[in-house]
């Protein structure tokens, strides 16, 4: 019995979802479950990261017992792939559910008699999946970061930074920032942009800030934020609502999610705390942030959530007595629609179908 991960985009830079699936291949495989990445092409490879992680491209011989993790991406297009083979799906953020769907048309999640189950990343989008679709079977499994990168280190010193990624809603942190520095508020506070950096990079210029600036935007569970934790910053901002569960107040200030007036001004005064006493961010805080997620979100957390999920899916996979050949057609089914395509197709079909 093989579960095989279907990986739909070809990509050259950093893509938190993309090397996920890669780790929770690698993750099984130690664990002794066969399991292996399929790309479209044989000989292709994600190397914008290392990794030894097992990859297969079709033609496959999927045979009995046998199990496909699809990721959601692929979205209505799940039926459509190997039928008849027992297949999962891979939902790292539950936002994306319905982004492939026209109004009106019953989900995969409801009609695909092949589906054992759904894989949720946080506990904001296991209420998501379960309140859309009450009768399907929906686990969490916790992400979990490389601690060997993302640490705390106390010999560090830390400077006034707001450390933020602009890749995230770009428009929204020009606005925090414009705001801060109208008020004059950012003085000897240094925005520093995390861009164009490898892991070892972001988690140095963590190490050495203070704040780290949120801007998720409804997604399954935001890293960043948590990596940042990890490296001791105290963390200001919009929580994506998958990390809600980790914006806690003792070592962060969740903002409603758009109010970016609220964002500047939680980062005033947290400024004008920390310049005032720096004890209200010191290192016991620090420290103690960091060990909240690196046992909550930690590697081998993950691995032994994982494991026990595709036990129980292997488990149930082993009744299917399909065999079929996995095609580079099925691989390539991903065709996620850009956003604007995607809402004037649903206003045709609204319109369509009510007048």
């Amino acid at each position: 019995m093989t579960i095989y991960y279907l990986q739909p985009v070809r990509v050259q830079s950093p893509m938190g979802g993309v090397k996920k699936l890669y780790q929770q291949v690698d993750a099984l495989c130690s664990a002794g479950i066969d399991a292996a990445i399929v790309e479209s092409r044989l000989g292709e490879r994600q190397t914008w990261f290392e990794n030894q992680t097992p990859v297969v491209a079709p033609p496959i011989e999927i045979l009995p017992g046998d199990l496909l993790a699809i990721p959601e991406a692929y979205g209505d297009r799940l039926p459509e792939i190997a039928p008849g083979v027992p297949k999962v799906s891979i939902n790292q953020n539950a936002y994306h559910t319905f982004n492939w769907l026209e109004i009106g048309t019953a989900h995969p999640y409801s009609t695909c008699e092949d589906l054992l189950g759904v894989m949720v990343i946080s506990e904001d989008n296991r209420r998501f999946v379960s309140h859309c679709f009450p009768d399907l079977s929906v686990t969490r499994v916790h992400y979990g970061f490389d601690s060997d990168i993302f640490y705390f280190d106390s010999t560090r010193e830390r400077q006034r930074r707001l450390a933020f990624m602009p890749r995230k809603r770009e428009g929204d942190s020009h606005k925090v920032l414009s705001i801060l520095n109208a008020r004059g508020v950012l003085g000897n506070w240094l925005p520093f942009p995390i861009d164009n950096m490898n892991e070892l990079e972001v988690a140095e210029a963590l190490r050495e800030s203070l704040v780290f600036l949120s801007f998720s935007q409804q997604e399954g569970c935001p890293m960043p934020p948590t990596e940042a934790l990890a490296c001791g910053c105290f963390v200001i901002g919009f929580s994506g609502f998958g990390g809600d569960e980790y914006f806690l107040p003792e070592h962060s200030a969740r903002v409603e999610d758009g109010n970016v007036l609220e964002f500047a001004r939680a980062v005033e005064r947290f400024v004008e705390s920390y310049d005032r006493d720096n004890r209200v961010w010191d290192e016991a805080l620090s420290r103690a942030a960091s060990k909240f997620v690196m046992s909550t979100y930690s590697r081998e957390h993950e691995r032994s959530e994982l494991i026990d999920f595709f036990d129980d899916a292997l488990l149930r996979a082993a009744r299917s007595q399909t065999t079929t050949t996995l095609t580079r057609r099925d691989v390539l089914l991903a065709r996620p629609v850009p956003l604007r395509a995607r809402v004037e197709r649903h206003l045709r079909a609204a319109k369509k179908k009510f007048g």
